[in-house]
């Protein structure tokens, strides 16, 4: 009775298909390379070839989305702030929203499991390029091992940062003087 491929073997085809067909789906930028091995390591590497590939997929993959609520710009991010997969994502993501004029951010990072020093240089690049430009970046919904690391870096006053939207977003309304 002929037998069919190896599991592992299979899982293999399989993450070579779906790493040529993200290869031609993901920007062209040159971190691209590493976030794709990434997924084929993952894949690979794990006990016995067997892995809920999909779930490490979604954390590899960072991903940006940004709205408008009244004059102040959310930017929704969503997976783990890496080297390599998503510090310059959203540092792009911001040089293009300053060329289209916006000036008040809020970083959405309620999605965010993880930011490793890399991803915390490209939020401290944006602050200091929206300041710059006469804006103000805030933080909104930081988890608590995002906050360690803004606390351990010293960075915790630098950046105003808030548990919920309407909170954060009512802090960038003028303040009358009476």
């Amino acid at each position: 009775m002929p037998q069919g491929p190896h599991p592992r073997a299979l899982l293999e085809i399989v993450v070579n298909a779906l790493f040529r067909h993200l290869r031609s789906k993901l920007p062209k930028f040159s971190r691209r390379n590493k976030a794709l091995t990434t997924i084929s390591s993952l894949a690979l590497t794990a006990v016995g070839g067997y892995v809920s590939f999909w779930s490490h997929l979604a954390e590899v993959l960072m991903k940006l989305s940004s709205r408008l609520v009244g004059q102040v710009t959310i930017v929704d991010v969503e997976g783990k702030i890496l080297l390599g997969e998503g510090d310059v994502a959203i540092k792009h993501a911001i040089d293009e929203l300053l060329a289209r004029g916006r000036r008040l951010f809020l970083l959405n990072l309620a999605r965010v499991p993880y930011v490793d020093s890399a991803g915390l240089g490209q939020i401290i690049r944006c602050f200091t390029a929206i300041r710059k430009a006469g804006g103000t970046l805030k933080l909104l919904s930081p988890n608590p091992k995002v906050v360690d690391l803004l606390t351990v870096t010293k960075m915790v006053n630098v950046f105003d940062w808030y548990n919920d939207e309407p909170g954060a977003l009512n802090s960038f309304a003028p303040t009358s003087a009476s």
